[in-house]
């Protein structure tokens, strides 16, 4: 039997870690994780199969923290939680999450996520699966490597200005950890879901940053 790497790691490292494993023709040089994501890609870059490959870390709009459960990606799981479990249309989905004050650009992402079943349009995910990813990344603390990166390896941090993620304590720990020049903390203009406020921004900075 292969050898458990991923064993005595929080619970979002050992659920992606068989993913992330790098294809032998083309290991990867960067990891990017949004929100969730980018406390999986933190853990994730002290793998033992991806710490000595990855060079760059892109943790977007998300916090090395534990903390009780708050912020953007849980008031819409709870927003989500409101709603009914099927849909006519994408549009009715598109209308309720607006109507709750959600973001027209965030409500098209989100009804990318419905799939047709039975007539109805309905989540391709499990809301309580979510639920359980989400209060284990709020109890999981990631600090060790941000303030201990592997040899050779930098982190960025993109922190959505208009968003709560990162509480200034933990801009402040981001900006000391940086100190030795291999952590750095990107301020764009935007919300919690930047992929959907300014793509433009996440790609510029990728494009001026990225391992050549």
């Amino acid at each position: 039997m292969e050898p458990d790497d991923t064993a005595g790691l929080p619970p979002p490292a050992k659920r992606t870690g068989p993913c992330s494993a790098p294809r032998a023709h083309h290991p990867p040089d960067a990891l990017l994780g949004h929100s969730f994501g980018g406390k999986v890609a933190l853990l994730a870059g002290g793998l033992p199969e991806l710490r000595d490959r990855i060079r760059q870390l892109w943790i977007i709009d998300s916090t090395p923290e534990a903390r009780p459960p708050a912020g953007s990606a849980w008031q819409m799981l709870l927003a989500l939680r409101h709603l009914p479990d099927a849909f006519a249309t994408r549009e009715e989905l598109i209308g309720a999450l607006t109507g709750s004050r959600v973001a027209l650009p965030t409500a098209l992402w989100l009804a990318t996520n419905l799939h047709f079943v039975d007539g109805r349009y309905r989540w391709r995910f499990d809301l309580d699966a979510l639920e359980a990813l989400l209060r284990s990344f709020f109890e999981t603390d990631a600090w060790a490597i941000v303030e201990a990166p592997p040899p050779g390896l930098e982190i960025h941090f993109v922190r959505a200005t208009e968003s709560s993620v990162m509480a200034p304590e933990v801009v402040s720990r981001a900006h000391r950890a940086g100190a030795a020049g291999r952590v750095r903390v990107h301020d764009v203009a935007g919300g919690h879901w930047l992929n959907a406020d300014n793509p433009d921004s996440i790609v510029h900075l990728l494009v001026e940053n990225l391992p050549r």
